[in-house]
Parts: structure tokens; C-alpha cells; sequence
């Protein structure tokens, strides 16, 4: 994780600095909306209790007034003798002061209507009603479920109350068809809360009271999702989908906990219950969101100012220095900060560089100068040198011997330009033979093989092997390959593991000339090239004679040759 964050450019990381500062605000305004939105989910459940009691007891005040109507009713001595004038002009008279009603009859113990507040009705016995039943079963008060009215087959609520008997024998019934048209203009007058629901459903839960929309839903049986909710045996609240769509927050009462017997449920839309909280929280999220943009523009300005236009100021420096332009600065060191710090002493750092660049140029100038006389002096002393020894070998018998030495000192003189060339410290083994062999050598087609590594040689070994390369030459045109035409040398080279030392081998193969035999003494030439070599490189050497030409091999240790790998060059 910490390998990404190190990833992160200046203004990801303001980013996230900002973003972990404003965390702990984030959730405080998370922690304040919930607790906004639970503590107005309990002030609507509060609300929809308080007004699902109301409406309770609305339904409760109405069927407990028509209970006692009934009650009075059967208590009149001329409903209860049957007496169908009389008791119908009664039952009239009562109905006109009691217009929710649809109509008011008494029935005997058979369930044959005896009487009625609007004539004989249609349905003359009703002993098939399940009031009527239920009213013998008990012998109380009952309400029935909805059915359609005995008088006009408009939806109604039956009310049935038995009238008593000296005997306690069944003698027969008042029942009161409530108007539910009535109902639900009692309901509409009393819906205090604006999108509230108010439903009225009889034991069945066949809804008989719905209000807004009664058309719609009057007459209609609960879902099978809700019925629980007629079933139950106890109030409660619950949050719900309604069949038209809209979610509520519902307070009911089901027909086993209130008094009326007959299932009551008051619902607070939720839009209504919480449009205003939402909107709240709406506007207070957008707000939110616009200064935390805000404040990200702000930091994102802030960041271009103060971190990443300095930053780029000192990369432009460095990438200034880096193709050449010493003059280069930051020119931000005017400050306390840390960035002001670091640019002066990049500044710093770089007018030391400067000063030590021109220094070391300066120096490496007169180095120069010092290298070019010391060559030209050099030179002088060779020119000298030879000149002294042709003065020296006049005679005839020396003439050999001039040549040889000669040879030498043209030998020292090639190496010892090309080590000039190369600042005096190392030369490569293939271009210090070249330059030994070049002397001895066709333009128009070489006599020489060489072949091997490629191996940077110190110098007192450079010049050591162009000697001893002049000698072998020397020898080659006196009497080997190289006084016939058709001859020709090999020099190869190699490196190889021995033990635990690794070797350098050099090896100086003739071919194609006259044959050769062992000499009988030992020459000049012979013994300075093995004390030579042994000297300078404490190499072993093996001269070998076999008639297909000379046959030398120089064997050292590796390093006594090679040039020493540098930290940099072994790391490469």
C-alpha cells in the first residue's frame, strides 16, 4: 500500500490529505442525518398512532352510539310484540332522526322480518345472514360483515342486537343497516392530516369505509399480503406499500383490539411524512458536495502555487543542466520554506559545480599543454638518440646492428604515440600489435592474423609487447615467414581458467616459410624478449622450432596485463 501512496503525483496527494481532512466532517453529517431521519421515523409513527386512535374512536363513538339505539329499540314494547303498524311507524319515526341509516327492521327467532322502518322490505327472511347467527350464538351486539343492504342491495354494515325474553329464550333481533356512503363522509370530514389514508374493513377484511378514493376501494377485499393485519390480535405500526403504489406509514387497528370490532387503519404518506426531511437532507448533501468541490478547486489552485509550479521550476533546472546550460537557476531561495531551502541549496550546489567544472577545465587544459610537450620532447630525445647511434654505427659490420635498434626505438615511438592519444594509462592489446606489426606489413594484403578478446592492457605492457613484436618481426624477415612471399603469422590471444589463477596466453605462430631448426646460440633479439617480458610482465616464455616455422608463447597471469575494472565497469 505504501509502495502506491509513494506513487502519488503532488496534487493526488493534496487530494488525500484533504479528503482525510474532511473525513471526520463527512461522518458527523452522516451520523446527524441518521439520527435526523430516526427521530423523524419515530415522530411519524408518534403522529400516525395519535391519529389511527382518533379515527378508533371515531368508529369507536359510532357504532357505540347505534348499539345504544339498538338497545332502546329492543327494549320498546311494540317491536316486541310484533306489532307490525305500530312498530313500523316507530321504526320510522327513529329513522328520520337517525338518517345513517339505510333502514331499520326487527326479525323473529325464525329470521322473518316483522317490521321495518320503510315497509316491508324485499328480503323478508334473513335467518341466511350470518349476523343473524352470530347474534343467537351470542346473544349480544354484533356487527356484521358487509353485505348488501335487505332494502335496496346498496353496500351496507349490518348492526344486530337480540331483544330479550323473560325466559332467556331467543325471541328475535333489531338490526340496523349503517349507510356506508355516510360513513365515509363522516371519515372525510375528520382526515385532519393532508394525503392521509383512513380505511374501515368489516371482520372479512371487505373494506367498507376508504377515504381518499372510496369508490375505488369500497366493496374490495384486503391483499392476501395485509390480511395479517385483519388477523391480528393487537395494534400496531407498520410501513407499507399501498395497493395504489404510494408508501405509507400505517397505524391499524384490527378488529380483535378495539372496541367497534371492525379493522381501523390511519396511513401517513411517506412523501408527506418525509418529502420536507429529504428535501432537507437533499439541499444539505448539494451544498456539501458543492463546497467539497469547492474546496478541492481551492486546493488544486493552492497546490499550482505553492508545490507544483515550484517543482517544475526546479525540474526545469535540472533538465537545463542536464543539456548543457550551466547558467541555470532556480531563483526561488528567498524564503524559509522547504521548498525554498531546497532550491537554495540546489542554486548553491550548482555554482559549486560550475566553479569546479571550470577548474577541472582549466586544469585538464594545461594537462593538455604538459602531454603535448612532454610528446614533442620525447620525441626530441628519440630523434637524439637515433642520431647518436648512426653516428655510433659507422662501420660496416654495425650497419646490422643499426637497423635493430632503430626498429626498437620506431617501435617505442608508435606505442608511445598511441599512448599519448590515450592520456598515458591504458591501450587495447589488438591496436598495440597492429601498430608494432604495421612497420612489416603489405598494404595491399596482409601477412598477419590477428585474433582474440578484446583487452585494454596497461601501458609499461603496451610498450613491452610492441618491442618484443619488433624482434619477432625482425626474425621473421631474416630467416622466417616473412623473407618469402608466401608466408604469413598468426597472433592470437586468450584468457582461461587455471586453477585459481586465470592466464593470458599470447601465442606467435609462423607459416608458409623456409623450414626452421633449433639455433644453435642464442641471440640478441632472443634474450631480450624473454628478459623483457619476464621482467616487465613476469610472463614465461617458449620458443618452439618446429620445421613449419617459429613458434612463441607468452604465458602470464591476468593481471599482471590487464587493465583493473573500475566499480562503475563491474557494476555494468
Amino acid at each position: 500500500m505504501y509502495r502506491h501512496f509513494r506513487n502519488l503525483t503532488i496534487t493526488q496527494r493534496l487530494f488525500a490529505l484533504t479528503a482525510l481532512a474532511m473525513l471526520p466532517a463527512v461522518v458527523v453529517v452522516i451520523f446527524y442525518i441518521s439520527s435526523l431521519q430516526e427521530q423523524r421515523e419515530r415522530e411519524v409513527q408518534v403522529m400516525a398512532r395519535q391519529y389511527g386512535q382518533l379515527a378508533r374512536l371515531e368508529i369507536e363513538r359510532i357504532v357505540s352510539g347505534a348499539e345504544g339505539t339498538l338497545q332502546a329499540l329492543a327494549n320498546t314494547e311494540d317491536l316486541r310484540r310484533f306489532n307490525a303498524q305500530a312498530c313500523g311507524d316507530y321504526l320510522a319515526a327513529v329513522n328520520r332522526d337517525l338518517p345513517h341509516f339505510l333502514g331499520i327492521f326487527v326479525a323473529d327467532a325464525t329470521g322473518q322480518v316483522r317490521c321495518s322502518s320503510t315497509g316491508m322490505p324485499g328480503v323478508r327472511n334473513v335467518s341466511d345472514r350470518s349476523y343473524f347467527n352470530q347474534a343467537i350464538e351470542t346473544g349480544r351486539f354484533v356487527i356484521g360483515a358487509s353485505v348488501p343492504s335487505v332494502f335496496d342491495d346498496q353496500p351496507t354494515l349490518p348492526l344486530a342486537l337480540p331483544m330479550p325474553s323473560q325466559d332467556d329464550a331467543f325471541h328475535g333481533l333489531v338490526v340496523a343497516d349503517l349507510d356506508l356512503a355516510w360513513l365515509g363522509r363522516q371519515l372525510r370530514e375528520r382526515m385532519l392530516l393532508e394525503g392521509s389514508t383512513f380505511t374501515v374493513a368489516d371482520r372479512n377484511g371487505v373494506i367498507i369505509a376508504h377515504e381518499p378514493d372510496p369508490e375505488g376501494f369500497v366493496g374490495t377485499t384486503f391483499p392476501d399480503a395485509y390480511q395479517d393485519l385483519v388477523r391480528s390480535d393487537r395494534a400496531g405500526t407498520r410501513e407499507i406499500v399501498s395497493e395504489d403504489g404510494i408508501e405509507q406509514v400505517l397505524q391499524y387497528y384490527p378488529p380483535a383490539a378495539n372496541g367497534a370490532g371492525l379493522y381501523v387503519g390511519f396511513g401517513i404518506p411517506a412523501e408527506a411524512a418525509f418529502g420536507d426531511m429529504k428535501a432537507s437532507i437533499y439541499r444539505s448533501v448539494v451544498i456539501a458536495v458543492v463546497g467539497g468541490v469547492f474546496v478541492f478547486i481551492i486546493v488544486w489552485m493552492a497546490g499550482e502555487r505553492l508545490f507544483r509550479r515550484p517543482i517544475r521550476r526546479l525540474l526545469d533546472t535540472v533538465s537545463a543542466w542536464r543539456r548543457g546550460d550551466d547558467s541555470a537557476r532556480t531563483n526561488l531561495g528567498d524564503g524559509s520554506s522547504e521548498i525554498a531551502v531546497l532550491a537554495a541549496a540546489i542554486d548553491e550546489y550548482m555554482d559549486e559545480l560550475t566553479a569546479d567544472r571550470a577548474a577541472r577545465r582549466r586544469a585538464e587544459q594545461h594537462r593538455v599543454l604538459l602531454v603535448r610537450e612532454l610528446d614533442h620532447r620525447v620525441k626530441n630525445i628519440l630523434t637524439t638518440v637515433q642520431a647518436i647511434a648512426s653516428q655510433s654505427f659507422r662501420s660496416e659490420q654495425s650497419r646490422a646492428g643499426l637497423e635493430a635498434f632503430s626498429g626498437r626505438l620506431a617501435a617505442m615511438a608508435s606505442t608511445h604515440e598511441m599512448l599519448m592519444s590515450e592520456n598515458w594509462a591504458t591501450a587495447e592489446l589488438r591496436r598495440t600489435l597492429e601498430l608494432a606489426l604495421k612497420p612489416f606489413d603489405e598494404a595491399d594484403q596482409s601477412r598477419f592474423t590477428l585474433q582474440g578478446p578484446l583487452l585494454m592492457i596497461r601501458a609499461r605492457a603496451a610498450l613491452t609487447l610492441s618491442m618484443a613484436m619488433h624482434e619477432l618481426c625482425t626474425n621473421a624477415v631474416k630467416y622466417g615467414a616473412l623473407s618469402t612471399e608466401t608466408g604469413r603469422i598468426i597472433v592470437e590471444w586468450s584468457s582461461q581458467r587455471q586453477q585459481e589463477d586465470t592466464m593470458f596466453t599470447l601465442r606467435w605462430s609462423e607459416r608458409g616459410g623456409p623450414p626452421v631448426s633449433p639455433p644453435e646460440r642464442s641471440g640478441f633479439g632472443t634474450r631480450m624478449i624473454e628478459r623483457a617480458l619476464a621482467a616487465e610482465l613476469s610472463a614465461r616464455i617458449e620458443l618452439e622450432f618446429p620445421p613449419t616455422g617459429l613458434v612463441c608463447t607468452l604465458q602470464c597471469a591476468l593481471p599482471s596485463i590487464l587493465v583493473e575494472e573500475t566499480s562503475s565497469e563491474r557494476a555494468a
